[in-house]
């Protein structure tokens, strides 16, 4: 009989496992979170705080010179690089009680590279299977369309069978997710192959489980980059207020960073615990 993740149970203890212990959150991310500020601070200095407008980042860089977009380009890296190796490292922390130094985090080897790797295979398998099933849709959607002879039965034709090959791939997809804990804790090669085969019957927990872990904190920074719209124009603009809004604006990207690594500690949570229960009868895994 296949083994279910109890959705709801799992859901609350990830969220108890990060604010349940906010210091060993602290001493887990306060590294990468430190670094990026300090070089959101250089950027800032380099280029000024207009650059960080919403929208302007990558418009902007059409007329600056190559050093300005270098370290746009660093920047951008590191903060990826800094959640993939916080990602690994907080998955240890829930599968293998890793005691974290301030600094424990800060780096990117072997491990990380391999679940970058591995993240970026289910990335692609999940893009070419979505545009696989929109051509599929689009194209049976025309022929029942032209069939009947009507333009809004060709649209309604499309889009129904485009949300249904959505709805049938998606727990299907979700299964390989169990792969990135298996990484994180060094599982050796056929992750691929067991994950699909730990998922089963699970698809759609795993699916809602990253819904509602991530969306909370998500949602709070992206209202974080909204009203840095508003911020930053007071800091660009050399007025009186621009120390305000030069001040206001640091502590919402500062609030944005923060509250993307605790939505990314709460996902990950859940999907360790997932993972933990679903190999707890496997001699082969690492985690009992």
């Amino acid at each position: 009989m296949p083994i279910k993740i109890p959705f709801w149970k799992t859901v609350g203890d990830a969220y108890r496992f990060v604010f349940g212990d906010l210091p060993r959150f602290a001493r887990a991310s306060a590294a990468w979170i430190a670094t990026i500020l300090l070089l959101f601070i250089v950027v800032v200095a380099v280029l000024g705080f207009a650059i960080f407008q919403q929208g302007q980042a990558f418009g902007a860089s059409a007329h600056l010179g190559a050093g300005p977009i270098v370290l746009l380009a660093i920047f951008g890296l590191y903060v990826f690089a800094s959640n993939i190796a916080f990602t690994v490292a907080w998955h240890r922390v829930v599968l293998l009680g890793e005691a974290l130094g301030l600094l424990g985090t800060l780096r990117f080897r072997g491990r990380e590279w391999r679940f970058f790797g591995y993240s970026l295979l289910i990335g692609l398998l999940g893009v070419v299977a979505f545009v696989v099933a929109f051509l599929i849709g689009f194209g049976v959607g025309f022929l029942v369309g032209a069939a009947i002879g009507s333009g809004v039965l060709t649209i309604a034709a499309r889009t129904v069978l485009v949300i249904v090959l959505f709805v049938t791939l998606t727990p299907f997809l979700t299964r390989f997710v169990l792969g990135l804990p298996a990484i994180a804790v060094e599982e050796p090669r056929g992750v691929l192959r067991r994950s699909w085969r730990r998922g089963r019957h699970n698809g759609w927990r795993l699916f809602w489980g990253f819904l509602l872990c991530s969306l909370p904190l998500g949602v709070l920074a992206a209202l974080c980059s909204v009203a840095e719209r508003y911020v930053t124009p007071a800091a660009a603009s050399g007025g009186a207020g621009w120390i305000i809004g030069l001040v206001l604006d640091f502590v919402l990207f500062a609030l944005n960073i923060i509250a993307n690594y605790l939505g990314v500690a709460i996902t990950v949570s859940f999907l360790s615990m997932s993972y933990r229960r679903l190999t707890r009868y496997e001699t082969d895994a690492p985690v009992g």
